[in-house]
């Protein structure tokens, strides 16, 4: 896999890392289709090697890059300046791979990642060629003690890292060796500041209310059976994208993580997305 790794300054200062995943079809970046990846909270790119490769052999040029205080970008774990700073992150990201690769890139986006692009497309006017949710946090599970915890953190220190109860691994994924790996995962954190639980806690309403700016071709696709985000959010957002251009696609049995379900729903999943994009020729230079 031809990886060129580099930093890139958002607009606060704050360097983030940045990944270009080469097509090995031809060396013309500005040839190909590209497609940027988003990933989800207390993770980092290196989760989504396998996602990556079979993407470079539907023929995209592969971009991805660590958000801000996750994997080895900068930034405090688990923290966000404001409430907009991920989305801003987003922006600033998609404009340079846009200008690099002279064509709007396509958006695959996992669980926070699926909120933040689901957010700059409705607040920010972010216009990518195609979007692609996964399991997109559009709700989280939290009941009424947790809401009045968080709303006294947000008054009183936003910004403290707190430690957050281990997510349970065993359902991240059908498969074992998913929630293995997480566990020895180096580079995945467990820390939440009142901010940015509070950022995916509004964010899907604030979503849901301007779905009609969704005017990109959008697949979304979401596990029913998810223990780390609400599914009910996605059912809701589901409801309101009426849009032809518009595809929904639940995997009433999937746990969380849909591309990297155990075999054979991991086929299905990734077959479902390649068909969907194939169908809307993005990726007919290289089929």
């Amino acid at each position: 896999m031809d990886r060129q790794k580099m930093s890139l300054t958002m607009r606060d200062g704050l360097k983030i890392t940045l990944y270009h995943y080469h097509c090995e079809e031809t060396n013309d970046v500005k040839s190909r289709p590209s497609l940027l990846l988003v990933h989800g909270f207390s993770e980092h790119v290196g989760r989504y090697s396998h996602v990556v490769a079979f993407l470079q052999q539907l023929g995209f040029d592969v971009w991805a890059y660590d958000a801000r205080g996750h994997g080895v970008s900068e930034g405090t774990r688990g923290v966000i300046p404001s409430h907009e700073a991920l989305v801003n992150d987003l922006m600033d990201v998609f404009r340079y791979v846009e200008e690099m690769t002279v064509q709007k890139p396509t958006i695959v986006a996992h669980s926070m990642g699926g909120l933040t692009a689901a957010l700059a497309v409705t607040q920010k006017g972010l216009k990518p060629a195609a979007l692609v949710f996964s399991s997109p946090a559009m709700r989280l599970h939290i009941n009424w003690l947790q809401k009045i915890l968080l709303k006294v953190g947000m008054a009183l220190f936003p910004n403290a890292p707190l430690s957050v109860p281990a997510v349970d691994t065993d359902k991240l994924s059908h498969d074992a060796t998913v929630g293995v790996a997480y566990r020895r995962d180096s580079l995945v954190h467990k820390k939440l500041s009142p901010r940015l639980a509070n950022f995916m806690r509004i964010g899907g309403d604030e979503v849901r209310a301007k779905v009609s700016v969704f005017t990109m071709p959008t697949l979304l696709m979401y596990a029913g059976d998810d223990y780390i985000v609400d599914a009910s959010g996605s059912d809701d957002l589901a409801a309101l994208l009426t849009q032809p251009h518009v595809q929904i696609k639940r995997y009433d049995a999937g746990y969380h993580e849909l591309f990297s379900e155990s075999e054979p729903m991991r086929s299905q999943i990734l077959s479902d997305l390649a068909t969907w994009l194939k169908k809307r020729e993005f990726v007919t230079k290289f089929p």
